[in-house]
């Protein structure tokens, strides 16, 4: 095992990747497990030196070549995700191992035990250092494994937020679309409690901001879904759905007027449509202006003073 990490810092990182993943494959469960505590022992969680680096490396080859999921696989992913987070070159080895141990252990295995480490590392780490695109790769399928089937669903989507908030908007992109699906759907869901609604409210909404050519296929069904959470009892569900609206309104301001408009005109309603008019460029107001008029006009005449107060907000601007 060291004979293997020393070639890996050295000239022989090829030759100690062939030595590691043949021993690896000839080894059985004990021995296996035996081998990679080896190798972890090596690693530093904190610092990302040359022999964490390189040991980062045979464990990735002892996982690939291994026809068994690992035992201990929340302590290893524990080790790797500091480096997996970081920036520069050193990041891409910890990736691929940590991607080689999602594969093995695979994400539904994953997601309940590691999610609070995930969650953790990602607290952890600089808030405005960006999250390497092979890296958001790897742990989105954990986080949407979390979202389907663990008792952790509100942790797995602000951790899920936290992540999105952290890539860049090329790398958010060509998630985007798969990612929202479930998302969406969950707003419909009557087993969602508020906290849960909100989180997913706030989520979608980040989807849209970094990535919005990406979504336009679901602008309608966005629509609906959150003009249906503007009616949610709890404040918190409903100014993240206003915020919702107003991120999706540049995609197209006349999908979200018509059904913040629509009739019977509702207080929540047009203090969301105040927040689309503040997001929304001179060129998407023009679009809407006369819908929006005539919603104005209609709570001034209202005998309800909520909507009225919420007109004037949205006239004011």
């Amino acid at each position: 095992c060291a004979i293997c990490i020393d070639g890996a810092m050295g000239d022989h990182t090829d030759g100690a990747r062939r030595v590691m993943r043949a021993w690896s494959s000839a080894l059985d469960k004990e021995g296996l497990e035996a081998l990679m505590e080896a190798i972890s022992s090596s690693i530093e969680r904190s610092n990302q030196s040359a022999r964490s680096r390189a040991a980062t490396k045979m464990l990735g080859e002892a996982l690939v070549a291994a026809s068994l999921p690992p035992a201990g696989a929340e302590e290893l992913m524990d080790l790797l995700l500091p480096g997996a987070l970081a920036q520069g070159d050193a990041s891409t080895d910890y990736t691929e191992t940590l991607r080689a141990l999602v594969q093995a252990a695979t994400p539904a295995e994953l997601a309940e035990s590691a999610l609070p480490l995930l969650a953790a590392a990602l607290r952890g780490t600089e808030e405005d250092s960006e999250i390497p695109g092979a890296t958001f790769d790897v742990l989105v399928p954990v986080l949407q494994a979390a979202f389907a089937g663990s008792s952790q669903r509100l942790l797995s989507v602000e951790t899920l937020h936290l992540l999105v908030r952290r890539a860049g908007s090329q790398t958010v992109s060509s998630h985007a679309l798969k990612l929202a699906g479930p998302y969406v759907r969950a707003l419909g869901d009557k087993a969602s409690d508020a906290a849960l609604q909100e989180q997913v409210l706030l989520l979608l909404a980040a989807l849209l901001e970094l990535s919005p050519a990406a979504l336009k296929a679901l602008k309608a069904p966005l629509a609906t879904s959150f003009a249906k959470a503007l009616e949610a009892q709890a404040q918190g569900t409903r100014s993240a759905a206003a915020s919702a609206c107003a991120a999706l309104a540049p995609i197209d301001p006349k999908v979200v007027v018509k059904v913040l408009t629509k009739a019977p005109l509702k207080a929540a309603n047009m203090e969301a449509l105040a927040e689309v008019m503040i997001a929304l460029p001179d060129a998407g107001r023009a679009e809407i202006q006369s819908e929006v008029s005539a919603a104005i006009q209609a709570a001034a005449a209202s005998d309800d003073s909520e909507l009225q107060t919420a007109g004037r907000l949205v006239a004011g601007a």
